[in-house]
């Protein structure tokens, strides 16, 4: 018999979710037949799929070691992510260490992480198996002795927003299944406030209020955008606030208000209106890019503002968390919010 239990981390979650990730071996068929015979129980008691977990419950699960060890397979851990190894090519901070991961910590609590991702790291692995943040949050978690084998195997800690590889800034990594629950409907909901820092081409002397349709060619990688609805297309909304505009450079420092939340969206959506990012080498414009010497676009997570948020989250609701830019910005005339 297999005794689990139930920590703050997995709470909130419903058995059947829970017992197939402690048993990624196992049919739901089988598992819910187990139920059934009470070769699972909750609190020694019988307990559907859907029942839903709690801090200190106790499952137990009643198979032979065998079994179990068939059922549970192996887990993959944070073991390979070397301290020693750079976070992303061309700089030499390794993330996996503990003081260098910590140094990058927004904000931190028991239940979730913000995180200032630098530019040119994953948010997340992607198929060429490159490591992202969430490889070296697991790293980090398990350095400072706050995450075990055990604990990977009930729920790995990972981001719940996703930002481009060179895009920089606010990422926010859940810790426990109820808080990935939380803010995955609070970004569903688009009632986390994100607001974005970049140099736009041209000079923008008011604010805007951009609409559109938004197509992604998953092929290309590109987004495409619509006045008018389209097939397979979805509604944003991209506020822009102008900030400055930099003589030297030809652009304007502005605050980009993401409304909607889609792939490219802030880089397409200003490109559309003739208004191209710095650097951006997919919707930008080539020669302005050449002139100022940049291959990547000048694009930061800059500032995320909670709603009213409930359960172990509620004691964020309403706070303001902001990001400084990269020490570079300041090269292209960026002198803080005025």
């Amino acid at each position: 018999m297999k005794e689990i239990i139930i920590s703050s981390k997995e709470a909130g979650q419903r058995l059947d979710k829970f017992l197939k990730r402690y048993l990624p071996g196992a049919e739901a068929g089988f598992l819910y037949k187990m139920l059934r015979k009470k070769n699972i129980t909750v609190n020694d008691g019988r307990a559907d799929g859907k029942f839903l977990l709690s801090e200190n419950d106790s499952v137990k699960i009643w198979f032979s070691d065998e079994t179990f060890a068939k059922m549970s397979g192996s887990i993959k851990t944070s073991e390979s992510v070397s301290c020693g190894q750079p976070a992303f090519s061309g700089n030499k901070d390794a993330l996996a260490d503990a003081s260098v991961f910590r140094s990058r910590i927004l904000y931190g609590d028991d239940n979730l992480i913000l995180f200032n991702k630098p530019a040119g790291l994953l948010s997340q692995s992607d198929a060429g198996g490159s490591l992202s943040a969430c490889e070296y949050l697991v790293g980090f978690l398990q350095n400072e002795g706050k995450l075990s084998e055990e604990d990977l195997r009930l729920y790995k800690p990972s981001a719940v927003n996703r930002l481009d590889r060179n895009t920089s800034g606010i990422l926010i990594c859940a810790l426990t299944y109820e808080a990935a629950r939380i803010l995955s409907a609070a970004l569903k909901k688009r009632s986390l406030k994100k607001e974005y820092l970049t140099l736009a081409r041209g000079r923008i002397e008011e604010p805007l209020l951009l609409s559109g349709w938004l197509s992604k060619d998953s092929g290309s990688n590109k987004a495409e955008i619509f006045q008018n609805r389209q097939e397979n297309t979805s509604y944003i909304e991209t506020g822009v606030n102008p900030l400055y505009y930099e003589e030297e450079t030809g652009g304007t420092w502005v605050i980009a208000d993401l409304i909607s939340g889609k792939t490219h969206q802030i880089r397409a959506h200003l490109a559309c209106i003739g208004h191209p990012l710095a650097g951006d080498a997919k919707y930008g414009d080539r020669d302005w890019n050449r002139r100022l010497h940049l291959k990547n676009q000048l694009l930061h997570s800059f500032r995320l503002t909670f709603p009213e948020m409930g359960g172990s989250l509620e004691n964020l609701s309403g706070r303001t968390f902001t990001c400084p830019p990269p020490d570079n910005y300041t090269e292209y005339g960026y002198h803080g919010i005025l």
